[in-house]
């Protein structure tokens, strides 16, 4: 699809957002086909396609491709622990511990490579069958951020330079540091307005981006188990030990196979996603975008703008 002459393109930076849930997440942009990621299905996803507007599938490009620069791993490195086992103890020591847990570390060592997805919010749409311009307005956005990394510690950030307009510096880091960052699928509002106006015979949209990092990385594995006494009370820290320093009086079949399981430490493939907050920490990183179509082709965009509070470029 050519780029229509005439059309125009305004870039501008994310203000200050606060948080509201729950979330919602609508887009008239959003393809039939969801698809997985670490298994689970993620609504509210954009895709690049040929219904897309160019002008805005290139300022989406350039931050994808921003996003799939190998990422930063800051310490303390993100981390998710696999749920429990509780099995009945080994005979030979079921007068010390009733029950055994057993469970996994998986600590993110490495980072290979990355993608990103998008996450779309439709703020309004106005359908002008007239043949005067009509006014779109909104007086706040709405930043949807996925954050349903389930068991895992992780948070992402922008660096210098991440997400402007011909720059080709910047990435992104991610560290547990900031994983209070979000909580699974949150809005963030923002109060401002932009106005437009709808050309006659068009279809109008304003629409706020958001963006995950897709992390394909090395996890290193450290296994642990937990003897639960008979007693209650006694059941504490001292009572766990790690598969490479269990206790050599401690040895049979049932601890003896886990320890090899997890000793030394096996490194395998591992993935997450989460999303991306600005450089400050303080919010998600968002674009907001205004769109104008012909009402007869709404594959042939009118007017693209891509909108914050720092000005027009």
């Amino acid at each position: 699809m050519a780029l229509l002459q005439g059309m125009t393109l305004a870039v501008l930076a994310t203000g200050a957002l606060s948080r509201v849930i729950p979330a919602t997440t609508t887009s008239a942009f959003i393809n039939d086909a969801v698809p997985e990621i670490n298994g689970s299905t993620r609504p509210g996803l954009l895709h690049l396609s040929a219904d897309k507007p160019k002008i805005l599938d290139r300022r989406i490009e350039q931050i994808l491709a921003q996003i799939a620069a190998k990422p930063t791993v800051r310490g303390p490195a993100p981390f998710f622990n696999s749920p429990t086992t509780d099995e009945p103890t080994c005979f030979q020591h079921w007068n010390d511990c009733a029950r055994t847990q057993f469970w996994s570390h998986h600590l993110l060592v490495e980072a290979h490579n990355a993608t990103g997805s998008v996450f779309s919010s439709l703020e309004k749409e106005v359908d002008n069958n007239s043949p005067q311009d009509v006014k779109i307005e909104v007086t706040e956005t709405h930043a949807v951020i996925d954050g349903t990394t389930t068991g895992w510690k992780i948070g992402g950030k922008a660096t210098a330079g991440f997400g402007k307009s011909g720059v080709a510096s910047g990435g992104i880091e991610v560290s547990t540091e900031y994983s209070s960052l979000h909580n699974q699928q949150d809005t963030w509002t923002e109060s401002i307005k932009y106005s437009y106006s709808c050309p006659p015979w068009s279809v109008c949209r304003i629409e706020t981006l958001t963006f995950n990092v897709n992390i394909m990385g090395t996890c290193e594995e450290t296994g642990y188990l937990q003897c639960a006494p008979l007693i209650p009370s006694l059941w504490h820290s001292d009572y766990t030990w790690s598969a490479c320093d269990i206790p050599s009086a401690l040895s049979c079949n049932q601890y003896t196979a886990f320890g090899n399981k997890y000793c030394p430490k096996p490194k395998r493939p591992c993935s997450v996603s989460t999303p991306i907050f600005n450089e400050d920490g303080k919010e998600p990183f968002a674009i907001t975008a205004f769109i104008a179509y012909d009402s007869d082709d709404l594959r042939s965009p009118q007017t693209i703008r891509v909108l914050n509070d720092m000005g027009e470029i």
